[in-house]
C-alpha cells in the first residue's frame, strides 16, 4: 500500500516526502519580471534605461561648460539612480535609493529658485523662447531632472504601497478563512 503525503510534504509515517527536499529551480526572468502581468515592470525598467542614457549624454556634453562640476553632479546622480532601477527594479525600495533621491530633488528645486531668483529679469527678456540664454537652459535641466525623479520616487512609494496592501488583503482572507462562523 503506497502512502500519501499531506500538504506540507510529510509521509503518513512522520518521514518527509520527496516533494518535500526537492529543490525547486526558479528561472531567472521571473525574478527580473518579465512574465504574467509584468509588462507594466519591463515598460518601465525600459524607460529607465533610456533616461539613464539621456542623462548621460547630458553629463557628456557639460564638459565645455565653465562650472563642470556643479551640472556633471546634476546629471550623473539621475543617471546612475535609473541606471540602477533598468539593472533592478526593486533597488527603488530600498531606503538609500529614495533618500539620494529625495536629495538631489530638493538641491534641483534649490537650483531652480536660486536662478530664477538672480537670473529672472535675465530670462524674462528672452520672452519667446526662455532657451535663448544659457540660464534659461539650466533652468529647464533642472526641471526636468527634478520631474523625473518626483515620478521614479511617487512610481517607487506606489508599488510599495499597493504591495503592501495586497499582502494585508491576502493575510485577512487568511485570517477570516480560519476564523469560525459566528451564529
Amino acid at each position: 500500500m503506497e502512502e500519501k503525503a499531506d500538504d506540507q510534504g510529510i509521509m503518513n509515517d512522520g518521514a518527509p516526502s520527496l516533494n518535500a527536499l526537492r529543490v525547486t529551480y526558479r528561472p531567472w526572468y521571473k525574478d527580473v519580471g518579465c512574465t504574467g502581468h509584468s509588462w507594466k515592470k519591463v515598460f518601465w525598467r525600459i524607460l529607465n534605461g533610456i533616461l539613464a542614457v539621456l542623462f548621460a549624454s547630458a553629463t557628456v556634453l557639460q564638459w565645455n561648460d565653465p562650472d563642470i562640476h556643479v551640472w556633471t553632479i546634476v546629471y550623473i546622480v539621475p543617471c546612475l539612480l535609473s541606471l540602477s532601477v533598468a539593472t533592478w527594479a526593486n533597488i527603488q525600495d530600498l531606503i538609500a535609493w529614495k533618500l539620494i533621491a529625495l536629495l538631489h530633488i530638493i538641491g534641483c528645486l534649490a537650483g531652480v529658485v536660486f536662478i530664477s531668483i538672480k537670473y529672472g529679469e535675465k530670462i524674462s527678456r528672452a520672452q519667446p523662447n526662455i532657451t535663448s540664454v544659457e540660464e534659461g537652459w539650466e533652468l529647464c535641466g533642472l526641471l526636468v531632472v527634478s520631474l523625473w525623479l518626483i515620478i521614479a520616487s511617487t512610481v517607487a512609494s506606489y508599488r510599495s504601497c499597493k504591495e503592501k496592501f495586497m499582502k494585508s488583503v491576502t493575510a485577512s482572507k487568511r485570517h477570516s478563512n480560519s476564523m469560525p462562523e459566528r451564529l
